[in-house]
C-alpha cells in the first residue's frame, strides 16, 4: 500500500502514460498522393476528377479556404495482399473545420476538428474498409468545409474574425492498433474512479493497488523496447485491470443501455445550406460506426432533417431506410422539427406533430411515440393534449436541468395537460460533460499543480483562499477559472461552462483599472458587499471571488481585503492571481495557499494551440510554441488580437531588414511609431521576443545570434528610455542606428 504522496504521483505517471501511447493507436502504413479541388459550392456529389487540376498530385504546404468555402481532396488506394481482409483507416492532415468521407462515389464517414477529444481532435481517423480487398482500388474523397463566421457563438459571446484559410499536408493510410486503444479505455476508467471516489472509500483503494500492479508491469516507454515486449506489457496490465473494471456495486447495480443520438440545429450558427452538409455527414457516420461495432444503436430525431436527406442525399436516405428496417437506427420525435413551444400557437403545434407523425409513418412505417425535444426552452401546458391526439405517450428533454434558480424537482413523472391528458415525462438531469476527471484538466502541462488541486478538492480540504502565480500568458487566469469551475460544480454541466466564459452568476470579478491597473479600495468593498448581501444558486457549491492581479493591490484596498479573508463567508472561495508571488504583499500571500504557473513545452503548447485554432498547421503552431516559450496565452493572442498581429508582424520585417543590416529601412519602420508610444513598446516588446529566439535557435525566422544580440541590446535600452518618458522620436532613431549596425 502506497502513502497519499506516492499515489498521487503514481497516478500522474499512468496519465501521462495514456498522452504518450495515444499516437500508437493508429499505425501509418501509407501515405497518398492526392487533387484538390476548391469551390463556393456545396455540391453533393463527388466532382469530377478533371476539375481537380493543380500543378502537384500532392501540393503539401498548399493554402486553401476561405469563409464557407470547400476543398475537395481526392485519392485512391489499393491494398497490398499483406493487408487482405484488414480494416483500414483514412487519417487526413488537411486543416479545415468538419469534413465528409466519400468511399467509391458514397458518403462514408467523417472528420471534425470543431470537437476535441484528444490532441487529434474527433473523428481525426476514420474506417473506409472494413476488409481490405487487395488488388482493388478504393477511389477516396474529402469533402472538407473551411468554416464561417458566427457573430456569437452564444448571443453574448464574441469572437475575432479568422481567415479561415488552412495548410494542406498529407492524407495517410493506416490500420488500428486495437490492443493500445483498449488498454487506454481501461486505464482511462480506473483513473476516473479513483478521482471520483471518496479517498475513505474501499474501492478506491482496491483499484490504487491494482494500479500499482499495473504499473509494476507496464513499459512506460514503447520507444525504450522492441514492439513484441510493450504489446506483452499492454496485454498483461489489462489482465490486471479486468477484475477491477468486472466489478459491480453489490446485487443491485442497475444496468444502463446507451444510445447515441444526434441533435442537429436546423439553423443557429450555420447558414441553412450547411445544416443539409451536416445532416448527411451525421448520418453517414453513424452508418459507419454501426457496422464497425455490431451492439451500438442510434436515435435520430426531426422528420424535416430526415426529408432534407431525402432531397439532397438519396443514397444517404437510402441506406437510412435500410438502417431503420433492421432495427439499428431509430427514427423518433414525433414533430417536424425540434420546435420552439413558447411562442407558436395550438394549432402551429398540431401541424407540427401532424407532418412529422404522417412522414415517418409515409417513409418508414413506424409509429412516434415519443416527443423528443431535448434542446429547446419552453413547454406549452397544452402538449399532453395535443400528444395525446396523435399516439404519442412519452416527452423528453433535457433543457429543466439546466435551470439555475427554479430547480424542477422531479426525473420521471406523469404530466397532467390543462384538460386533463397525461403522458408520461423524463428529464435528463444528469450533465455529461466535461469529462469525469474535471475542468482542471483543460489546463495545460502543470501535471502537478492541476493533481496537487485535484486532491485537495476531492478530499475537501482545499484552501479557501488560493494564489496562482504565474507570468503573463501562462494561464493563471484560465487556471483559476478551471479550478472556480470545478469547485463550484463538481458535477460539470454548462453552469461550469460558463464559468470559464465568466458568465456565471457565483463568481465575482475583480480587476485593476486604468493603465497601472491598481485595484482600488472600492471594487474590494463593493465585491465584499454582492458577497454578504445576495443569496447562492441552489446549484453551486458555494461561491468564488476572483482577484486578478493581485500585485497591483494597494494599502488600502489590501487592509478590505483582509477583513473578508480572516473572516470568510462559509463557502466563499477566494482566488486570486499575480505575475509575481514577491510583488504581492506579505499580508495577502501569508493567507493564501500559493501555486506557481510553469510556461508549457513546446510541443504540448503546439498541440494545444492547434486545438484551438484547427486552420494552424503543424510547423507554424511549433514555432509559436518556441518563439513564445510556451506560454499559451501570448500565443494565442499573436493569433487572434489585431494589435497583437500587427505588432508581430511589424516586429518581424523589423528583424529582417535589422539582418540585412538595412538602416534606411529600419529607420523609416520605427519612425511610424514616433507618435505611438504604446505601439512602439509593443513592436520593441515583440522583436525582443524574436531575438531572443534566435538565440535559442540560431537562424529562427532567417535571425542570426549576432543579429539577435543586436535588436536585445537596442530594443531594451529603447525600451528603457521609453519608460523613463524619454524623447520617444530620439530613442527610436538610436535604436534602429544600433539595430542595423554593420
Amino acid at each position: 500500500m502506497l502513502n497519499d504522496a506516492q499515489n498521487r504521483k503514481l497516478i500522474g505517471k499512468l496519465k501521462r502514460a495514456l498522452e504518450v501511447f495515444e499516437p500508437y493507436v493508429f499505425t501509418k502504413i501509407a501515405q497518398l498522393p492526392y487533387t484538390m479541388y476548391e469551390t463556393a459550392d456545396r455540391l453533393e456529389t463527388v466532382p469530377d476528377a478533371t476539375l481537380a487540376a493543380v500543378p502537384e498530385t500532392r501540393p503539401t504546404g498548399k493554402t486553401w479556404g476561405g469563409e464557407g468555402r470547400y476543398c475537395w481532396f481526392l485519392t485512391q488506394y489499393t491494398p497490398p495482399n499483406e493487408l487482405a481482409g484488414q480494416p483500414l483507416y483514412l487519417y487526413p492532415e488537411l486543416g479545415g473545420y468538419e469534413a465528409m468521407l466519400w468511399v467509391n462515389g458514397e458518403p462514408y464517414g467523417t472528420f471534425a476538428t470543431k470537437i476535441v477529444v484528444t490532441r487529434h481532435g474527433n473523428h481525426y481517423c476514420d474506417c473506409f474498409t472494413r476488409a481490405a480487398v487487395p488488388g482493388t482500388p478504393v477511389q477516396l474523397a474529402i469533402e472538407f468545409y473551411a468554416g464561417h463566421y458566427v457573430i456569437g457563438e452564444q448571443p453574448f459571446e464574441e469572437r475575432p474574425h479568422r481567415d479561415f484559410r488552412f495548410t494542406a499536408d498529407k492524407i495517410s493510410v493506416c490500420t488500428k492498433n486495437q490492443d493500445v486503444l483498449d488498454f487506454i479505455l481501461d486505464l482511462r476508467v480506473l483513473l476516473q474512479l479513483v478521482e471520483k471516489l471518496p479517498e475513505t472509500s474501499f474501492r478506491r483503494a482496491e483499484i490504487l493497488n491494482v494500479l500499482t500492479q499495473v504499473h509494476q508491469v507496464l513499459y512506460y516507454d514503447p520507444t525504450a523496447t522492441d514492439a513484441e515486449t510493450w504489446y506483452t506489457s499492454l496485454a498483461a496490465a489489462r489482465r490486471v485491470m479486468a477484475p477491477a473494471l468486472a466489478q459491480k456495486n453489490g446485487g443491485s447495480a442497475p444496468t444502463a443501455d446507451l444510445v447515441g443520438h444526434s441533435h442537429i440545429d436546423t439553423a443557429w450558427l450555420w447558414p441553412m445550406d450547411e445544416t443539409i452538409k451536416k445532416i448527411a455527414r451525421t448520418a453517414a457516420n453513424q452508418f459507419n460506426l454501426l457496422d464497425q461495432y455490431p451492439e451500438y444503436r442510434f436515435i435520430q430525431s426531426a422528420a424535416y432533417h430526415t426529408w432534407l436527406m431525402e432531397q439532397h442525399y438519396p443514397q444517404v436516405f437510402r441506406q437510412l431506410q435500410k438502417r431503420v428496417a433492421d432495427g439499428r437506427f431509430e427514427l423518433n420525435g414525433a414533430v417536424w422539427v425540434e420546435c420552439d413551444c413558447n411562442i407558436p400557437s395550438g394549432e402551429s403545434l398540431v401541424r407540427q406533430f401532424l407532418w412529422g407523425t404522417r412522414y415517418i409513418r409515409d417513409k418508414f412505417g413506424k409509429e412516434q411515440r415519443v416527443f423528443w425535444l431535448p434542446d429547446t426552452f419552453g413547454y406549452s401546458a397544452a402538449l399532453p393534449q395535443i400528444m395525446q391526439g396523435f399516439g404519442v405517450t412519452g416527452f423528453l428533454t433535457t433543457k429543466l436541468a439546466w435551470n439555475d434558480t427554479n430547480r424542477f424537482p422531479y426525473e420521471t413523472f406523469v404530466w397532467k395537460g390543462i384538460d386533463g391528458s397525461s403522458v408520461v415525462a423524463h428529464f435528463f438531469v444528469i450533465d455529461t460533460w466535461p469529462d469525469p476527471a474535471g475542468l482542471l484538466e483543460r489546463i495545460e502541462g502543470n501535471r502537478e499543480l492541476k493533481q496537487d488541486l485535484k486532491t485537495a478538492l476531492g478530499s475537501g480540504r482545499i484552501a479557501h483562499s488560493i494564489l496562482l502565480v504565474g507570468e503573463p500568458g501562462c494561464g493563471a487566469g484560465f487556471a483559476a477559472r478551471c479550478l472556480a469551475a470545478d469547485y463550484l460544480y463538481p458535477n460539470g454541466g454548462p453552469h461550469a461552462e460558463a464559468v470559464l466564459r465568466g458568465q456565471d452568476t457565483e463568481s465575482i470579478v475583480v480587476r485593476g483599472e486604468g493603465a497601472s491597473g491598481q485595484i482600488k479600495v472600492e471594487a474590494i468593498r463593493d465585491a465584499r458587499q454582492n458577497i454578504q448581501k445576495s443569496a447562492l444558486s441552489s446549484d453551486a457549491e458555494g461561491r468564488v471571488l476572483f482577484i486578478y492581479g493581485a500585485q497591483n493591490l494597494n494599502g488600502a484596498s489590501a487592509n478590505a481585503m483582509l477583513k473578508i479573508m480572516e473572516e470568510p463567508p462559509e463557502g466563499v472561495m477566494f482566488l486570486l492571481t499575480a505575475s509575481s508571488a514577491a510583488a504581492v504583499l506579505p499580508t495577502i500571500r501569508s493567507r493564501c495557499a500559493a501555486y506557481t504557473m510553469a510556461p508549457v513545452p513546446t510541443k504540448e503548447c503546439a498541440a494545444a494551440l492547434r486545438t484551438a485554432q484547427p486552420e494552424l498547421n503543424e510547423q507554424n503552431a511549433q514555432d509559436l510554441a518556441f518563439l513564445y516559450e510556451g506560454h499559451i496565452g501570448l500565443c494565442l493572442k499573436a493569433l487572434t488580437d489585431p494589435a497583437a498581429k500587427v505588432a508581430g508582424a511589424a516586429a518581424r520585417e523589423l528583424c529582417r531588414q535589422a539582418q540585412q543590416q538595412d538602416t534606411y529601412r529600419v529607420q523609416a519602420l520605427l519612425a511610424g511609431y514616433e507618435k505611438d508610444k504604446d505601439g512602439a513598446a509593443a513592436v520593441l516588446w515583440q522583436a525582443t521576443q524574436a531575438a531572443s529566439a534566435a538565440l535559442r535557435r540560431p537562424g529562427f525566422d532567417g535571425v542570426q545570434p549576432d543579429t539577435a544580440a543586436r535588436i536585445l541590446r537596442a530594443a531594451e535600452a529603447a525600451r528603457r528610455a521609453m519608460k523613463a518618458n524619454g524623447n520617444l522620436r530620439l530613442a527610436l532613431t538610436v535604436c534602429g542606428m544600433e539595430m542595423a549596425a554593420r
